[in-house]
């Protein structure tokens, strides 16, 4: 009515449709960053009012609330506007009559419409429009690119990618790869190749970065390697493997960077072969078979985590409406 002020309040109607309450329980199981979200989903889900839904929810540690507001209820807002148009300059008006009730007697009024098309206020009642499968699912789509710099130290290059599988639950699948030698391969060798997977349990976090705060998780990983360090003895394994149980702990240092220190301990196996060089025929020559068992640390990171996806640019999702 500030922009058109040829318009007047009894040509605007407006019908407020409700809250939400079905569709942010769905958004809220499905965002494994909610902080205390086992909490939020009880609350959603008792039998309090609406009112004391809200009080209960905004009392929750850790800021749940406005992580709430700020990423979850601009998905579940929308407006529906239905304008009708007329020319005022219509000679021919419609006449209706209507029948209403005044002091419980029936009268006819006589009600003149000189708008071109006549919809009727139940026409106008127009369901809530809610967030599209896409929407809701891009704020899942969380996917860490990483880099193990502790080993990268090592001259051990080493990629891993990690995805969200909802309900705080991820997949990482990592690799590393290297082949050096000196000038004089007797004296340095270095060749790993290895693989694994390994799935986590986030705990959650303060931080609305996703991939963040404390984590356990299950791991298995098996490659090969070759080496041999400033000595005519080297050691070589066509098949090694480990498994065991991870803890780790991430934290972010810029807008899509994260910081990860983590550590495994569990069961380290396989065969190995010990060879030696022959100089009299220039060759390695196999000397000894040796199975190798061990029960300890198997891996240890320090990664920096290069956040991708849709879900991380939050002011993205803000701006939606």
């Amino acid at each position: 009515m500030q922009n058109y002020p040829f318009l007047h309040a009894d040509e605007i109607q407006t019908f407020p449709t409700g809250e939400n309450w079905s569709g942010l329980r769905e958004m809220v199981e499905a965002d494994i960053n909610v902080p205390h979200r086992d909490e939020v989903l009880h609350i959603i889900d008792g039998p309090l009012d609406t009112e004391q839904k809200k009080i209960a929810l905004s009392r929750l540690p850790d800021n749940a609330y406005g992580y709430i507001i700020q990423n979850i209820y601009p998905d579940l807002r929308g407006v529906v506007a239905c304008m009708i148009y007329y020319n005022k300059t219509n000679t021919n008006p419609i006449v209706i009559y209507d029948t209403i009730r005044v002091a419980d007697k029936p009268q006819i009024i006589e009600v003149v419409r000189v708008d071109t098309v006549y919809i009727e206020k139940q026409a106008m009642v127009m369901e809530k429009l809610e967030p599209k499968d896409e929407d809701r699912n891009r704020k899942i789509r969380y996917i860490a690119l990483k880099t193990n710099i502790a080993y990268d130290a090592l001259f051990l290059p080493n990629v891993a990618l990690e995805f969200a599988l909802g309900n705080r639950w991820t997949l990482e699948v990592e690799g590393m790869w290297s082949w050096w030698n000196t000038d004089d391969s007797r004296r340095y060798y270095h060749r790993i190749q290895s693989g694994g997977i390994e799935v986590r349990k986030w705990l959650g976090s303060k931080s609305k970065t996703p991939f963040t705060g404390h984590y356990f998780g299950l791991y298995g990983m098996g490659g090969t390697y070759d080496i041999k360090y400033n000595t005519d003895t080297g050691y070589l394994s066509d098949c090694s493997y480990s498994a065991g149980l991870s803890y780790g702990y991430a934290f972010p240092i810029a807008k899509r960077l994260n910081l990860e220190f983590g550590i495994g301990v569990g069961y380290l196996g396989g065969e190995y072969k010990k060879y030696t060089f022959d100089p009299e025929f220039n060759r390695y020559p196999w000397q000894s078979t040796h199975s190798r068992t061990y029960f300890g640390p198997t891996k240890a990171k320090i990664s920096l985590v290069w956040l991708i996806g849709s879900g991380v640019n939050v002011n993205k999702l803000k701006g939606r409406r």
